[in-house]
């Protein structure tokens, strides 16, 4: 949509915002992408401390859902 737009500082501003805003994102997704991978490892590496523990996660989250609809 810039580039149907006629070079003036309003476009070289929103070409800036729009880089700085890729930069963000990509740091943003290639720290989630770590984070992915680092949990990846640990559930593997401890199945079944896992396993316990989204199953104690889906316990107290049921028990409090159950309790605000009551």
């Amino acid at each position: 949509m810039v580039d149907r737009v006629v070079d003036g500082p309003l476009v070289d501003g929103a070409r800036t915002v729009e880089a700085a805003a890729n930069r963000v994102k990509d740091r943003i997704v290639a720290g989630a992408n770590d984070r992915l991978e680092v949990s990846r490892e640990y559930i593997s590496g401890n199945p079944m401390k896992s396993v316990l523990v989204a199953a104690g996660v889906g316990a107290l989250l049921g028990y409090l859902l159950a309790r605000r609809s009551s």
